[in-house]
């Protein structure tokens, strides 16, 4: 595992695990407030979500997320090399998916660069044969 990885991973981690710790009641039955209830009027709490967790195919992410968090934003399906993989095909299922989950549980929904140095499709380097250019 590459370092910004192993850093991108931990840190998610972490906050999942500050959230967690953010929810449910204390001793005496009261309910405690979730991140995003806390900072309302004051800012968005925010999470960059992978197509698992959108699809509700991570089990443990998805409903922390969904309780703790107002503002998303896809780590990689809005890239170019998703979007649009080769010269002549697009693809937005998984962006569609992702808009339809924000939308569905009141996010704000932020979109993520196009354009990434070492996510950009191979044609986009080729002309018209396959070869460099």
């Amino acid at each position: 595992m590459n370092q910004t990885k192993l850093i991108r991973s931990l840190l998610v981690v972490g906050l999942l695990t500050i959230a967690s710790a953010c929810t449910g009641s204390d001793q005496n039955g009261n309910k405690k407030i979730t991140l995003k209830d806390a900072f309302e009027g004051k800012f968005s709490i925010g999470v960059a979500l992978s197509t698992d967790q959108y699809k509700g195919l991570d089990e443990r992410a998805t409903p922390i997320i969904k309780k703790q968090f107002n503002s998303i934003t896809p780590e990689n399906d809005m890239k170019w090399m998703h979007i649009h993989p080769e010269s002549d095909v697009y693809f937005f299922d998984d962006a569609d998916d992702f808009v339809e989950f924000g939308e569905e549980h009141d996010m704000f929904i932020i979109g993520h660069t196009l354009v990434w140095h070492s996510q950009t499709p191979r044609w986009v380097f080729e002309d018209e044969h396959g070869d460099p250019l």
